[in-house]
């Protein structure tokens, strides 16, 4: 399992019935728990945390552009609504946190429901979603090859917008191989790996 898995990722339903596996037996089979130990030296450079966001790249497939990242949101985490430059797969390994969607005109949610440990799903990178976190939550992302520039992000109350194009490299200054390797090993005594 050292390579990602081909996917259609421009069809939700594939991105699910392929991606859940995937990232399933990546932790079930002991595999999440060799890629925590390595990140401090695999990926250190693509290791970022924003605004209480915390992203480890565990492996990536450059021919494919495709990414395995956990990701860590402290307590009291959230965002605004937005939608990402590719589509993904999404596992909760810990915690749990209030995901809502959004209709293609942003006013108003479409859905929201509560991810907990196990909950999986897939959102398209047109769709718009929203997360709260009430306490710490960790997750297992699948995440496809870019689609487009930016990703398109709005105030709460939507009368804003802006772009973005990726998280701001400067964040990503403030890991060394030894707080990663610190953070890897509190994640898998917390995680149970």
């Amino acid at each position: 399992m050292s390579t990602c898995p081909r996917i259609d990722w421009s069809d939700v339903r594939n991105i699910e019935r392929q991606a859940r596996p995937y990232l399933e037996r990546m932790v079930m089979s002991g595999r999440l728990r060799q890629l925590l130990l390595a990140s401090a030296t695999s990926y250190l450079e693509l290791c970022e945390r924003n605004n209480g966001f915390t992203k480890l790249v565990l492996l990536a497939d450059e021919r494919l552009g495709v990414r395995v990242r956990l990701h860590m949101f402290d307590s009291h985490y959230a965002d605004t609504p937005h939608n990402h430059r590719w589509s993904f797969g999404t596992i909760i390994l810990s915690g749990y946190y209030e995901h809502v969607t959004f209709g293609s005109d942003k006013t108003g949610a479409t859905a929201s429901h509560t991810c907990r440990e196990g909950t999986f799903y897939a959102l398209h990178h047109s769709a718009y979603h929203a997360i709260s976190v009430p306490r710490r939550c960790v997750s297992l992302m699948l995440r496809g090859p870019i689609e487009k520039p930016a990703a398109l992000w709005f105030s709460p109350d939507r009368r804003r917008r802006w772009k973005q194009n990726g998280t701001p490299r400067a964040d990503s200054s403030g890991f060394s191989r030894g707080s990663v390797k610190q953070l890897a090993n509190w994640l898998i005594r917390e995680l149970g790996l």
